[in-house]
Formats: structure tokens, C-alpha cells, sequence
């Protein structure tokens, strides 16, 4: 990951960590971090975006980093800091990505060093294609075989939100693809069932009323002031409409009628409309798509 030069030198200072805001994040949980005295030899806190597990002196005080997932120090009016602290826990990483991002536009048009030198010390906002974009990158940085999946909606078009992105990662443990909607802080389950969900099993689920929204963020989720439309239309009033998850499921029940894979596609309704909006997209029948990636 690339690393941040910007107010660096707080690290090396001799200043305080503020404790109260200062916080360590790992799925819906928001937990105090352990600071200690620096004891000799302690490294310093490694300026970039993913570390690996340790005791890292940051100002005057030492943190213990040793658990996976996302941490925030936080040193009052002169800089934050964001790291991600990996190993080899997929789901603290997902988790973490989550709790750096809120959907917004702002940061669409950043480079992959400019979001990895800004994510550093502070939030991205990004739509859904450039968030799952974006931790595409950073998985496949860690050695994670990543897919861009999503769907668009055929029928009852509104012109503002009819498609959605998402990603498929290989999780070597559990030996198969699960989908993660880091722009919605959501991974997925059946109802009856404890196993993380693919695309094309989430997408079975829903259409069945058995899938379970599992979160792996408690953030802001939307950056309502500043999101508007390619009209300037502010977008904040129908994006907070979303946020429940049936509101949520309702939308993916008619944006994944259409199923996309890569720039594969099924559609169990107007395939030609996709393929007039999506002239590089191959269609094809349920069976055969399936076939092809699972």
C-alpha cells in the first residue's frame, strides 16, 4: 500500500494520543484501543495503509495492534490515522475496507495512490463500481482472486439508482466465492444456514425470502450533502430511503433480475434492453453462466 507523506512527523513527536475518540473497529463493534507506555525497541507506527499485527509507538504512547481489522488514531488538530491491521483474516479486511468507505462521489475520479494516500488518514466517498474497484485492488494486493458482479434493473426504471456493483472474493478457507456489498457494509447468509454466500447463492436466497443482510460496518453510510446526480440533483433523500435492511433487499430484488459477472450477463426478463444499454456484454442463460464461473 502506498504510504502517506502528509503530517507524518506527528508520529515521531512527542505528542499525545487522544484515547477517548482513538478506536480500534471490527464489524458493527466500535472498541477503546489499548494504549500503553513505549517501552525500548518499540517500533514506530508504519505509515501506510495495511500493517501487520503489533505493538506500534505512535507520539508518546504505545498501541497494542495485534488484532485484525481497522484502527483510528486520533491526534486533535493535527492528524488522524487510519490503518488496517491484516494477517490473514478475510473478513476483518472486508470489515475494514467497509468502515473507510461511505458511498458519495467526491473521490471517484482519484487515482489508486491518491484513494490509498487519502484513505490513510481519512474517509473516501465513492460510488458502488468504484468502491468494489477499489477493494478489488487492495484484495488482490493480499493474493485474493476477486469479480466484479452487480445488476441492472430491466423493468421499472427510474433513471437514478437501477443499477448496483458488488465483488466476488475467493475465500481459500471456506474454498469458494463469497459476494461482499462493501458499499451497503453487507456480506450475506441463508436464513437456515451460518455459511457466507456467494453471488449467484445470495442471488437464490433473495428471490426465495431466505437470505440474512450480515454487517460488516456500522458507519456514515452516505455522504447525503455532497452526492448529487449528473443533473445536480441531490441524490440524499432516496439514498436514506435504503437505509433499513428490507428497504435494502427490496432494491436488490429488482436491480438482480439481471445477473452480471465480469461483463457476462442473465436477465429473467428483457435480456435485449441490456444488451442495447450494454452492447460489450455477453448474454447468456442461467445455466450456461452459472456453468461458466461456479
Amino acid at each position: 500500500m502506498m504510504r502517506n507523506s502528509n503530517n507524518t512527523d506527528v508520529i515521531y513527536s512527542n505528542s499525545k494520543i487522544q484515547g477517548k475518540y482513538s478506536c480500534y473497529l471490527y464489524n458493527d463493534t466500535i472498541n477503546d484501543i489499548i494504549i500503553s507506555t513505549v517501552k525500548e525497541n518499540t517500533p514506530f507506527l508504519p505509515q501506510q495503509l495495511i500493517i501487520q499485527p503489533g505493538i506500534y509507538k505512535a507520539g508518546n504512547n504505545a498501541i497494542d495492534m495485534r488484532k485484525e481489522g481497522l484502527y483510528r488514531i486520533i491526534f486533535p488538530e493535527k492528524n488522524n490515522y487510519q490503518i488496517i491491521v491484516y494477517n490473514h483474516n478475510l473478513r476483518a479486511l472486508l470489515s475494514a475496507l467497509a468502515w473507510i468507505h461511505t458511498h458519495g462521489d467526491i473521490d471517484n475520479k482519484s487515482s489508486w495512490t491518491q484513494l490509498c494516500d487519502k484513505a490513510t488518514h481519512d474517509k473516501i466517498y465513492l460510488t458502488c463500481s468504484h468502491i468494489a474497484d477499489f477493494t478489488c485492488k487492495v484484495l488482490n494486493a493480499q493474493g485474493y482472486k476477486t469479480r466484479i458482479v452487480g445488476g441492472i434493473a430491466s423493468d421499472m426504471k427510474n433513471g437514478l439508482d437501477d443499477e448496483h456493483t458488488l465483488i466476488e472474493v475467493f475465500d481459500k478457507e471456506a474454498n469458494k466465492w463469497i459476494v461482499a456489498d462493501i458499499d451497503n457494509n453487507s456480506l450475506f447468509k441463508s436464513k437456515n444456514n451460518e455459511t457466507l454466500l456467494s453471488f449467484k447463492e445470495f442471488r437464490d436466497a433473495l428471490y426465495t425470502d431466505n437470505v440474512k443482510q450480515v454487517l460488516i460496518s456500522k458507519d456514515v453510510k452516505f455522504d447525503i450533502s455532497g452526492f448529487k446526480s449528473l443533473h445536480n440533483y441531490t441524490m440524499g433523500f432516496i439514498m436514506e430511503r435504503r437505509n433499513n435492511s428490507e428497504q435494502l433487499l427490496n432494491w436488490y430484488r429488482r436491480i438482480f433480475k439481471t445477473m452480471i459477472i465480469e461483463k457476462d450477463f442473465y436477465s429473467s426478463s428483457d435480456p435485449e434492453s441490456i444488451r442495447n444499454a450494454h452492447p460489450n456484454y455477453t448474454y447468456y442463460d442461467s445455466v450456461a453462466l452459472i456453468k461458466k464461473y461456479y
